[in-house]
């Protein structure tokens, strides 16, 4: 909290176009839960001009744990031996709606600066994949957030990479499609 204060601060000192600019300010470790118990908005004297930033990963198991032992998520999973054990679609509309509850609805934005799930080697999980986007960012948007999916430009496996940085050609257009909402 006092490291997003000194950065307002800091900002707003320096004059010119920094007295009004839109600033974008973190929860602790970025996480939804810690953001909702213990961030505090800081100070401004320009009203109107803070966003709140938080990420989404949920559930580790498989949005970043690198194995192949949870390659399946949410309602359309078949094995549960391969599906996580929580993090499925009513936990991820109760996550965004906290942030909605505590942020949005008191009239501050909330952006998700980093989102999504690595792309592992079993060829089931793509489709999952698929699912998962599609559900979370559709989510995101119902509850008022903005969604800024996480490619990290990691083409191989366990890798973020929706496209290739060398051409720009989508490596993942299923994915794309699921994200933007055109599928």
């Amino acid at each position: 909290n006092s490291f997003n204060q000194t950065f307002v601060d800091a900002i707003r000192s320096t004059g010119g176009r920094n007295t009004y600019r839109n600033l974008v300010v973190q929860t602790f470790n970025t996480n939804i839960d810690h953001g909702v118990s213990f961030f505090e908005i800081p100070t401004d004297a320009t009203k109107d001009r803070l966003m709140v930033e938080a990420h989404f990963y949920d559930p580790y198991e498989f949005a970043l744990r690198e194995d192949e032992i949870i390659t399946q998520w949410g309602a359309n999973a078949t094995d549960p031996s391969k599906t996580p054990a929580w993090g499925g679609e009513a936990h991820v509309d109760a996550q965004f709606q906290k942030l909605k509850t505590k942020f949005i609805d008191q009239g501050i934005p909330v952006l998700i600066g980093e989102y999504g799930a690595i792309q592992k080697k079993a060829a089931e999980n793509h489709d999952f994949l698929i699912d998962y986007h599609r559900y979370v960012t559709q989510s995101m948007i119902e509850h008022g957030l903005v969604p800024f999916y996480w490619d990290n430009g990691y083409q191989g496996d366990y890798g973020f990479a929706l496209f290739d940085r060398n051409t720009g050609a989508q490596i993942h257009p299923d994915l794309v499609k699921a994200i933007t909402g055109e599928d």
